[in-house]
């Protein structure tokens, strides 16, 4: 610790062969041994007064624990008589998890006490969960966002709009709830399983059984909810008084809208047109033996008796009264060409309003 750069040197050079160390093989078998040692031992790293040292150090960390499952095996010493010597220490080693755990959170809860008084979005994060999990606040979410939302602080819109973005894509997106590190189940007995058996283990992507996180009604009814809550006043403000707000109000309403559409526009109906007669193909064909499935979403409605394959198909049917994305080409549309005419000068406006076209309603300049 009292060479900072032979140590960042060394945190780099063991990051790299992680695996190598954690994991069970004819090569070299003793390198389970040295794992808790080493998590020990790097826990100095993290520190404040140098960012190097605490970026490889918790680099190295992540990577180990990427790797393992921090389960206290010392028990499986009495209880299977197929172990090795190697597999006994490492065993027993692993009694020291607690230890590691509890110093590891420490010293992370005090790098937390000493950053809080700096500016951090960490608070746009708090609505980045499971959808199930968000619906548990769904009023207070909407009553926190009604008071918010019209800050015009440049911070303090920003933090919203990045908060707005990751609820809409909690409630509407396909991702993974599950980041398992092995398709065994970790809670069986250490007769059937042995954790420091499955360490650094490569497994077979055809066994993997992730779960996904698949938007359920009562989510896609918060979306939309929320959609038409926020957004159509902010266009209607837009459409009525986009030359009459300041530079600030209007930035603010256009970031928020932009937010919105990052966040839901995945579920929302393309804008139907005609196909584009003579059309020359100008991009390089491009084959594979794997077909890219697009995620699917699919939902039953009770009253109806009809299923929808896509999100899509039921959004165009029942929550929307017109095509959102011909609405904002409309309305955004018509706002750049009053700031081109008339107040041209405000170019970070007129940014945001291109980005909302060109990456949401199938626009390109």
């Amino acid at each position: 610790m009292t060479e900072p750069h032979r140590f960042t040197s060394i945190m780099t050079c063991l990051t790299h062969i992680a695996r190598q160390i954690v994991q069970q093989t004819s090569a070299y078998s003793q390198g389970q041994i040295y794992v808790l040692p080493l998590l020990m031992s790097a826990l100095p790293g993290i520190d404040l007064n140098d960012l190097e040292k605490t970026s490889v150090t918790l680099e190295f960390l992540d990577t180990i624990l990427m790797l393992i499952t921090c389960i206290d095996c010392s028990s499986a010493v009495n209880i299977r008589n197929d172990l090795t010597e190697i597999e006994k220490e490492v065993c027993l080693s692993t009694s020291n998890f607690d230890d590691f755990i509890v110093e590891f959170l420490k010293r992370i809860f005090q790098m937390i006490d000493v950053l809080s008084t700096d500016m951090s979005d960490a608070v746009t994060k708090l609505v980045h969960a499971p959808g199930d999990a968000l619906m548990i606040y769904k009023s207070m979410i909407m009553s926190v966002f009604r008071q918010c939302i019209h800050f015009i602080y440049k911070n303090s819109y920003e933090t919203i709009a990045h908060a707005v973005e990751h609820l809409l894509k909690s409630l509407t997106h396909v991702y993974p709830i599950d980041y398992r590190l092995t398709v065994e189940n970790i809670d069986e007995l250490f007769v059937d399983f042995l954790p420091i058996r499955a360490w650094g283990q490569y497994v077979d992507f055809n066994k993997l059984q992730i779960q996904f996180h698949i938007p359920n009604e009562d989510e896609i009814d918060f979306a939309c909810e929320f959609v038409n809550t926020f957004m159509y006043p902010e266009l209607t403000s837009l459409s009525e008084n986009g030359l009459k707000i300041s530079n600030d109000e209007r930035l603010r309403s256009l970031t928020i809208i932009q937010s919105i559409a990052i966040g839901c526009f995945r579920m929302i109906p393309r804008i139907e047109s005609e196909q584009i007669q003579n059309l020359i193909p100008s991009v390089v064909p491009y084959e594979s033996k794997y077909q890219i499935q697009l995620p699917i979403y699919s939902k039953e409605l009770s009253k109806k008796k009809r299923s929808y394959s896509l999100l899509s198909d039921y959004l165009s049917v029942s929550e929307f009264k017109e095509s959102l994305r011909m609405r904002l080409l409309i309305d955004i549309g018509k706002l750049l060409d009053l700031l081109i005419e008339n107040n041209s000068d405000d170019v970070a406006s007129m940014t945001t309003a291109l980005k909302v076209i060109t990456d949401h309603t199938d626009v390109s300049f």
